[in-house]
């Protein structure tokens, strides 16, 4: 993946914090300060997703309503910038249009490096 890669403060937050069955727990001191690094170092940019523009959109207001405004803001970001969203579950499939002009693609379709 050559393209720049963009992510929230909604989504910052949710994978910071780490989910209780998480593998990453046994070093999570290390894996945030590897992502504070990947974060500051221009591999990731963070874009600004206020709420109150999301809630200005009915669909986006929906989807914040249905999946919440991680999933829905990072859906949101990438509508606007026709952009690439990578998932760790299929939930975002749900949340796709007729005529979607972002792609919602599963993170498990990349290589990993180990």
């Amino acid at each position: 993946m050559r393209q720049p890669s963009f992510t929230t403060a909604h989504v910052i937050s949710e994978v910071l914090k780490l989910r209780e069955s998480s593998a990453l727990r046994k070093e999570e001191e290390l894996f945030r300060r590897n992502s504070l690094d990947l974060l500051t170092n221009g591999s990731v940019i963070e874009i600004s997703c206020p709420i109150m523009e999301v809630r200005r959109e009915e669909e986006f207001c929906d989807l914040t309503c249905r999946y919440g405004l991680t999933d829905a803001g990072v859906i949101f970001v990438a509508f606007k910038m026709r952009a690439l969203v990578l998932a760790d579950d299929q939930r975002p499939f749900q949340a796709y249009s007729v005529r979607p002009v972002y792609v919602i693609e599963l993170l498990e379709k990349y290589p990993q490096a180990d």
